[in-house]
């Protein structure tokens, strides 16, 4: 049984992708390119997030697109939980879980969104603006002495399940997120799921 379980946000546990499909092209537009299709963006997105923008905008720094994605993203109202969520979270806490939050999302916006879910109270520890995310994982493995064996981190991109095996934990793949399940798989994590309710068979 994992005693354990560190998660994504945006994508993973808060259902945005269309509004960070609007997001990109809204910048893409800004940067002075003709928005993306969804699919290439699904295709081409991941963690850390420079390795996309610098596919499309090689020259692009990241406090350029840092300073972009936050006056963006700030225009939209972007807390949408997937099903099951709230109650699957709420289970795992009466479970004893310890549960742990590492985005790449903004703090401002992140915390926002938290509060707005009413979920804050069941997480041990939030971090965001993360870029790097597997030494943030590693800190938090350190900081409250977790054993990876019993430890889970769950996303929704290829760069997630490589900071996942980065820092020693089961990783799994969350295949309605925002990157293409085709690439995701590649990542080859340890298990994949469709539904966050899923991660409740560990625990019967």
């Amino acid at each position: 049984m994992f005693e354990n379980i560190i998660f994504d946000w945006a994508g993973t546990l808060n259902n945005n992708i269309d509004v960070a499909f609007n997001i990109f092209n809204s910048m893409f537009i800004e940067l002075g390119k003709e928005p993306i299709s969804k699919d290439e963006i699904r295709r081409t997105i991941t963690i850390p997030y420079m390795k996309f923008w610098n596919h499309h905008f090689p020259d692009l720094t990241k406090e350029k697109q840092d300073e972009l994605f936050k006056k963006h993203i700030e225009k939209y109202q972007i807390c949408n939980l997937y099903d099951g969520v709230k109650t699957t979270l709420e289970q795992l806490y009466r479970r004893q879980v310890n549960l742990f939050i590492v985005s790449s999302d903004p703090n401002v916006t992140l915390f926002k969104d938290i509060e707005e879910s009413k979920l804050k109270y069941l997480f041990t520890e939030i971090r965001g603006s993360v870029y790097e995310k597997d030494i943030v994982l590693n800190e938090l493995v350190k900081k409250y002495n977790l054993n990876p064996n019993n430890t889970i981190y769950i996303g929704d991109t290829s760069g997630d399940i490589e900071a996942g095996k980065e820092a020693g934990l089961y990783t799994i793949a969350f295949s309605e997120g925002i990157q293409h399940p085709e690439i995701l798989a590649l990542s080859n994590p340890n298990k994949t799921i469709s539904k966050i309710s899923e991660l409740l068979e560990f625990y019967k």
